[in-house]
């Protein structure tokens, strides 16, 4: 077999491994990513972005962005990436020293990238400028000519790449600094102006303002989160490029002229030096390597396609008691308008598997929490988490979320007005500009400035009605009869089944009775079993007579029989287990031993 065909059958291979790695393992990742970013098809638009420094690979990293939508295509376009930043490597090493087949140097990149790409603090325009600068790299090693047009070309290449893709232009003016060096040319410390001119193009990007502080308009730092510290790893994949130009050429040559044992020693210490990479790229990676955030991105990606039973069979199998994912199934149950019959049928976690604590900002909970309210029919709290989140994504990326973009579009098209709808045309007007939203987008048009469209849709105007309830309940936090002003509309059940599911979660039981009294006086009382035995429960301890509501007979029998056995196997060491195997589901069991033992399903 030839060389070309075994370059190209290793490329194949690299490229399915990378792809069934990413799948298979990290594929719910991608389109958690997709929500940070979003490319506009407006010219307009991409002109003034691409006018800023390092605007250009940001507009690459949108466009390949957008396409994360799904995990299969995520997943295909980050191993396409890899894939290349890998050929890159090879090549241009082959340029460096030829005959270097043997030599595996240019892994170390492809792994680095690999694990920083599934990160949602990683911006992908790393990995595109990673690979121009090795691009422009590899045509410096291709041509030759005069000394000084070669310096004077890196010098303009160096700027011009620095003013495209940012501080990867210092990458590339290092390592052609490094070629000349090993390659010991007469006048080769005249490549440190190509240096001395990107950095002189990153001072004054940093003295601009352009990247904000020092450390981003000089170190991959800028392909970060800047609302975080860059961690160390995010140097490896730049560290590596002229580190391998470096070490090339004496490998190549030991490999050539050593004898068999010389060249198992040479493949070993690559080898050994790539496994050191990727185990330490992938020990900085592991909070994404985990299993819960793994179910985490996957139940997102089930959410926002509104896959509200695959998120609830998802959570029951992986048997999870992640506060997270019981956020998330919660979210479902509501959705499903079987919060109260079944919350208690899984475990749960307190009062925040409904109202999650998001006063430290936390990016993450933003889409999850938008998404719990806007299901209880609450658009101002759905609406102020979309703002949040969608500010975090500007901040961060410079660019939307299309995802909170439409949530935004629902919720002021629900609050309605002249300024509601106003805004909810502009949300529509740049989703228009999207690939994959803009249908959506379009079908919300109909509802500007039209209030009878509006009222008469099943969930806006549910939502429109329900803004009184939420009204109500905020004031029942001070005084619970103001929830008899509760009126029935499509959402007022779910607004009554968080409140007083939260109460139950929380076990306040003289809160839930409070609020229960105030649901019957509105008449938007849900029947539920859960509710029956917090009332009993409520009963026993306080010595009220609860015949006034309506309790079953069937639920008056299973409490008693809970209250005898409880009593009989009181002294058992093992008695939470043996309530739970036989009244395991119950809000009987949840209140008397939460947080002892998971309650499996009944």
């Amino acid at each position: 077999m030839s060389k070309k065909a075994l370059a190209a059958a290793g490329t194949v291979v690299c490229f399915a491994a990378l792809f069934l790695y990413m799948y298979l393992r990290h594929g719910y990742a991608f389109p958690f990513i997709e929500q940070n970013s979003m490319f506009m098809w407006d010219g307009g638009h991409l002109l003034r972005r691409v006018a800023e420094c390092g605007g250009a690979a940001a507009v690459a990293r949108d466009f390949l962005l957008q396409f994360f939508v799904e995990p299969w295509s995520g997943a295909l376009i980050a191993s396409l990436l890899l894939t290349a930043a890998g050929v890159a490597a090879w090549r241009t090493l082959g340029r460096v020293a030829p005959a270097n087949g043997a030599l595996l140097l240019w892994l170390a990149p492809v792994v680095t990238q690999m694990f920083l790409a599934i990160d949602c603090d990683y911006r992908y325009e790393g990995l595109v400028s990673w690979l121009a600068a090795w691009g422009l790299f590899s045509l410096f090693v291709r041509f030759g000519g005069r000394v000084a047009v070669r310096i004077a070309a890196a010098s303009v290449a160096g700027v011009a790449l620095y003013w495209l893709a940012g501080p990867a232009a210092i990458a590339f003016a290092v390592t052609l600094f490094v070629y000349e060096i090993v390659s010991g040319g007469a006048r080769r410390w005249w490549y440190l102006l190509p240096v001395a001119a990107t950095l002189v193009m990153a001072a004054a990007a940093y003295g601009c303002g352009w990247y904000g502080t020092a450390e981003r308009a000089f170190t991959p730092a800028a392909y970060w989160n800047p609302m975080t510290p860059a961690p160390a790893w995010v140097w490896a994949a730049w560290v590596a490029m002229p580190v391998a130009v470096a070490a090339v050429r004496p490998l190549a040559r030991m490999w050539q002229q050593g004898t068999a044992l010389r060249r198992a020693a040479v493949a070993a210490v690559q080898v050994a030096a790539v496994a050191v990479v990727a185990v330490s790229a992938a020990r900085g990676e592991r909070y994404y390597m985990q299993e819960d955030t793994r179910l985490f991105e996957r139940l997102d990606y089930l959410m926002r396609r509104g896959a509200w039973d695959e998120v609830i069979d998802a959570v029951a199998a992986s048997g999870s008691e992640n506060t997270l994912h019981c956020f998330m199934l919660n979210t479902a149950l509501l959705e499903r308008d079987e919060l109260a019959a079944r919350a208690f049928t899984f475990p749960q976690r307190g009062l925040e598997g409904l109202s999650i604590d998001w006063s430290d900002n936390n990016p993450f909970l933003f889409p999850m929490l938008s998404d719990m309210y806007y299901a209880t029919g609450n658009v101002s709290i759905a609406q102020e988490t979309a703002f949040k989140k969608n500010s975090e994504a500007l901040a961060v990326n410079g660019s939307c979320s299309p995802r909170m973009l439409m949530r935004l579009v629902q919720t002021f098209i629900a609050a309605g007005g002249r300024s509601g709808y106003a805004a909810a045309e502009k949300y529509i007007s740049m989703l228009e500009h999207t690939l994959f939203y803009r249908a959506e987008a379009a079908s919300y048009r109909r509802f500007l400035g039209d209030d009878a469209a509006v009222e008469a849709d099943s969930r806006l105007g549910a939502a429109r009605a329900n803004m009184s309830n939420i009204a109500a309940v905020y004031d029942a936090e001070r005084d619970a009869s103001q929830l008899s002003r509760l009126r029935p509309n499509g959402l007022a059940g779910r607004t009554v089944e968080h409140l007083l599911v939260g109460r139950l979660l929380n076990r306040d039981l003289e809160g839930f009775c409070a609020a229960v009294d105030g649901c019957r006086a509105a008449g938007v009382m849900p029947a539920a079993e859960c509710f029956e035995e917090a009332l009993l429960i409520h009963g026993a301890m306080t010595g009220l007579d609860m015949s006034a509501y309506g309790i079953s007979e069937a639920t008056r029998r299973r409490f008693l029989a809970f209250q005898s056995f409880a009593a009989e196997n009181y002294s058992r060491s093992d008695l939470a287990a043996l309530m739970r195997r036989n009244y395991g589901g119950s809000y009987m069991y949840y209140y008397m031993f939460a947080g002892e033992e998971p309650a499996p399903k009944r």
